[in-house]
């Protein structure tokens, strides 16, 4: 039987300095997007759990997780030892992985000061260049899985998103309705494949580093030319802004596109950014992960209407205790405690 392959994205900021005068400047700065289309096979992440227990071993990784991002792993361990581990991740699940696909955008400031944007049904207004880049990187997942499908395919794979924000663009509107979209809030940390986009575009931006190597397409090919998969990059130039340059100041609404079911995290007087560095955390990630799911903090006020059949809510405190057995009285969805659920998982 044919393994169907999945297409995931993610993005981060590529950003190069100097000291000039005694004083570090930015001197290249640009969103960098991947995409990783990969075999959606069950055995992927029994092969990612054993390469991650080895190599946690061997790197000296402490904590242990279900999904690894790099952002998590950055912030508690030296780069050198983060790339080392992460590389030993990517090297070991390279026979599942297709292609991997670059995205960057070069528009000079020099020769295009400002961008133009807006103009629908509202004012057109320009923005200075690098502020423009400073603008597309938190909406670069989507961009770079537009500016995939501008290099011809044959296969139209069901895409994974790593959640964003943005205003809309004509990018947008051409995904929206040309594709299978599911989205994911802290999908680097709760979906395989997107973790797996995330962790390339760390180790690429090291690796160039390590290898005193431009962010340019040879490059990128260079870096990983001792790897099985397949690499391909689309520069983003002038050509290309009457699609990412956002033509009205109307927040995208991708809700509809949230990967299910979604675990809801509803948690009282702990905010969303404490949770995640506590256990427990760990442990709803290892729980809607195996479910193919997403996660997110609970909202009342945004939320209520949300809920579906099918969705899971953990809890913590009595008044959210009282909320998660009202939804359950409405709706066939899992409740846990926090409690309960860590216990589930030991």
């Amino acid at each position: 039987m044919k393994c169907i392959s999945v297409l995931a994205f993610d993005s981060k900021e590529f950003r190069r300095e100097r000291l000039v005068d005694g004083i570090r400047q930015t001197i290249f700065y640009s969103p960098f997007g991947v995409g990783v289309k990969m075999k959606n096979s069950p055995r992927v992440i029994d092969v990612y759990h054993e390469i991650a227990e080895e190599k946690e071993k061997t790197n000296a990784i402490l904590e242990s997780c279900y999904i690894y991002s790099s952002n998590y792993l950055n912030k508690k361990y030296d780069q050198t030892r983060c790339t080392s581990f992460l590389e030993a991740l990517i090297y070991g699940l390279q026979d599942f992985i297709e292609e991997v696909f670059f995205s960057y955008v070069t528009i000079s400031p020099n020769i295009t000061p400002e961008i133009s944007v807006g103009g629908h049904f509202s004012p057109t207004t320009t923005v200075p260049t690098l502020d423009f880049f400073k603008q597309l990187s938190p909406m670069f997942s989507y961009i770079s899985a537009w500016n995939y499908f501008q290099i011809e395919r044959i296969e139209k794979p069901s895409i994974l998103l790593d959640a964003f924000s943005s205003k809309y663009t004509a990018a947008w509107m051409a995904l929206e309705r040309n594709y299978d979209l599911k989205i994911y809030p802290h999908g680097d940390e709760c979906n395989l494949p997107i973790s797996l986009a995330d962790i390339i575009a760390y180790v690429t931006d090291r690796r160039l580093n390590r290898m005193h190597l431009r962010l340019e397409p040879d490059s990128l090919k260079k870096v990983w030319n001792n790897f099985n998969f397949e690499v391909n990059t689309r520069i983003l130039t002038q050509a290309d802004l009457a699609y990412i340059a956002y033509f009205n100041y109307e927040n995208i609404d991708w809700l509809e596109y949230q990967a299910r079911p979604i675990l809801f995290l509803d948690l009282e007087s702990l905010r969303m950014q404490t949770m995640t560095e506590i256990e427990p955390y760990k442990i709803a990630i290892k729980h809607i992960s195996q479910k193919n799911g997403s996660i997110q903090g609970f909202d009342e006020g945004m939320d209520s209407k949300r809920i579906q059949d099918g969705d899971i809510y953990v809890y913590a405190g009595e008044a959210s205790r009282k909320r998660a057995e009202t939804y359950s009285d409405i709706y066939n969805i899992e409740i846990y405690s926090v409690k309960e659920l860590r216990d589930l998982h030991k």
